[in-house]
């Protein structure tokens, strides 16, 4: 593809088959078809720079042919096939068709110059001709299309790259951002030295994540998630959740029923883990402060549920653009799990739902049960 934008296809192909005719003009003698084949090679290297002109150029040099003594022999008339194959591979379809037409008349026109005794037959030459330039159609075409291809994919990775780093800096930045106003709210109230150490200590936090995000768009071997949450273990970010949203004035009751937190399979829990963080800093976001919210979960061999339920505030509304309800979905999705979201008024619900067994691929009656490992 390097070779191709810097116009050197054309010279390479110019230059060999340049070499090729002045190597079989001289040797048969003929010093003025080696100076034409020579030319056409140079007018169709010119195409790169100057695809127009060149080609029609070229087309005037072909034409030179027909003065040519029908006994000498010449192969400049292939220099014909270079512009059509780049133009091709360049997705210059309506330059390339043109050309294609003029070059195969041409070209057609030659073969009944050098050979008019044969009468009509120079149309199969006509033809042999058509055959090769549908092969620089095919070829150009083919590689046109490849190029298309990998653009669309490197589009494709960029954007992916970008919405995960906007997903990373939502999970990061702008969430212990939004701590770090709520603990200087609480310092504001309170007046308490601690809370002050909060908000410094929050500073620097802030500080870490932005360097670890330039990182990571300086280096893309980085590693692209920030550590969090996700490691630690599920009672222990629920517990840490209650603890954080009352004290930023979220009074937060939580409810567990069932076989436990402990009995959640690693892989599960991690996800809730990073669900269930989003899910808090939402209320910190959007939630009336003061006002009760409630975590409640129900864990059973099939499947475990999750309700988060809260009063959104009116004044807190903005036009988000839902990126920690797409984040949470594309976590859960490969364990199967679901989200749905619910308002009545200003109470808020979300209700996450993770199976725990799970059909498997491929099979409409066999099921994959999850197995928590041993403490």
């Amino acid at each position: 593809m390097r070779l191709l934008n810097s116009g050197w296809f054309e010279v390479a192909l110019s230059v060999l088959l340049a070499t090729l005719a002045v190597i079989l003009d001289l040797s048969s003698g003929h010093t003025a078809t080696a100076t034409l084949d020579v030319t056409a090679c140079v007018v169709a290297a010119s195409t790169a720079r100057w695809p127009r002109a060149g080609a029609a150029t070229l087309g005037a040099v072909l034409a030179a042919y027909l003065l040519v003594p029908r006994e000498w022999v010449t192969i400049g008339e292939y220099a014909a096939l270079i512009p059509i194959l780049s133009t091709g591979m360049r997705d210059a379809t309506r330059l390339r068709a043109l050309i294609s037409v003029a070059y195969l008349i041409i070209l057609t026109l030659i073969q009944h110059h050098d050979y008019p005794e044969r009468g009509a037959l120079f149309l199969l030459a006509g033809l042999a001709w058509a055959v090769l330039i549908a092969v620089c159609w095919i070829l150009g075409t083919m590689f046109s299309t490849l190029t298309r291809t990998q653009a669309a994919a490197q589009r494709e990775a960029l954007t992916r790259q970008r919405l995960t780093v906007a997903r990373d800096l939502h999970d990061t930045v702008a969430r212990t951002l939004t701590h770090l106003s709520l603990t200087a709210k609480t310092a504001r109230e309170t007046g308490d030295p601690a809370d002050l150490e909060a908000v410094i200590d929050g500073v620097h936090h802030v500080a870490n994540e932005l360097r670890w995000v330039m990182s990571v768009l300086s280096d893309p071997s980085q590693p692209s998630t920030a550590t969090g949450p996700a490691t630690a273990q599920l009672q222990a970010t629920v517990d840490a959740l209650q603890t954080t949203l009352t004290k930023h004035g979220f009074p937060t009751t939580v409810t567990l029923e069932g076989n436990g937190l402990d009995n959640i399979p690693q892989p599960i829990q991690q996800a809730l883990n990073s669900v269930l963080a989003e899910a808090a800093a939402n209320i910190e976001r959007h939630a009336t402060r003061h006002r009760p919210c409630a975590i409640l979960g129900v864990i059973d061999p099939a499947e475990v549920q999750f309700l988060v339920i809260n009063e959104r505030d009116p004044s807190q509304t903005t036009a988000g653009t839902r990126m920690g309800l797409a984040g949470m979905r594309e976590i859960l999705a490969p364990h199967s799990g679901k989200i749905e979201t619910r308002q009545e008024d200003t109470r808020w619900t979300l209700h996450v739902i993770v199976p725990l067994i799970r059909e498997r691929p491929g099979s409409s009656s066999s099921t994959t049960t999850y197995t928590s490992e041993p403490a």
